[in-house]
């Protein structure tokens, strides 16, 4: 099984974009090595150098990940975002940008299923035959302030697997796509009748659907999805 995948980003009403995103292809596809890795990071409002924290997460995790090729998913996983919370900490102490923090949520992909690791409240969201789910758990309480977050202590980590089945689709997103909510974005994935969207125009009309919301305090909003293809068509 291949994999369509396309991102897309707004930066909303806010000052700045504080969301990053960003992917690693398997140049040698087959084998036990996933053939994607994706990852979605949103800097938190409120403290220090959002942007510095998403952009230095998810270049550590990629990093690490790049290295420890050959390790099990999950411990590949885990030990990634380790090093990106090492780093986001470093950085915060030595330049005196204390708190800095962000989420962060990845999926790795396989011809057959993913292995996937979020800490904070960014979503990855799970879509087949016009339904979603809501795969990872979110770090945040009642009062939807985050209770775990890459440079912030020792964050909690979510993470598990899931088996895939062509035309799936993972999408990997901030909490700014809140405005539109996510029951829409199932609808969005199976596209109308007789369509067959692909990753790009499915990131299309999730983003355009936050747009037409018309919030009038939009936060970032970034997705990454991806779209399980059949080798056989």
């Amino acid at each position: 099984m291949d994999f369509d995948f396309a991102a897309k980003a707004i930066i909303g009403k806010r000052a700045e974009q504080q969301d990053a995103h960003g992917s690693w292809r398997n140049p040698e596809p087959g084998g036990d090595e996933p053939a994607l890795l994706a990852v979605v990071a949103d800097g938190l409002g409120g403290m220090p150098a959002g942007d510095r924290a998403s952009g230095l997460a998810v270049e550590s995790f990629l990093t690490h990940w790049k290295r420890a090729a050959g390790e099990e998913d999950e411990e590949r996983l885990v030990a990634a975002v380790r090093h990106a919370h090492d780093a986001v900490l470093a950085a915060s102490r030595s330049e005196r940008r204390h708190g800095m923090c962000t989420t962060l949520v990845a999926a790795a992909f396989h011809a057959d299923r993913c292995a996937w690791l979020s800490v904070g409240d960014s979503y990855l969201l799970a879509c087949r035959g016009g339904e979603q789910q809501l795969l990872n758990e979110i770090h945040a309480d009642v009062f939807g302030g985050i209770t775990s977050a890459v440079g912030y202590e020792m964050p909690s980590v979510s993470h598990g697997a899931r088996a895939l089945e062509p035309g799936d689709v993972l999408v990997l997103a901030s909490d700014g796509v809140d405005t539109l909510g996510h029951d829409p974005i199932a609808a969005f994935c199976a596209g109308e009748a007789g369509e067959n969207p692909g990753a790009q125009r499915i990131a299309d009309r999730i983003i355009a659907g936050v747009e037409d919301a018309r919030a009038e305090r939009q936060d970032n909003a970034t997705v990454f999805v991806v779209k399980a293809l059949s080798t056989s068509r």
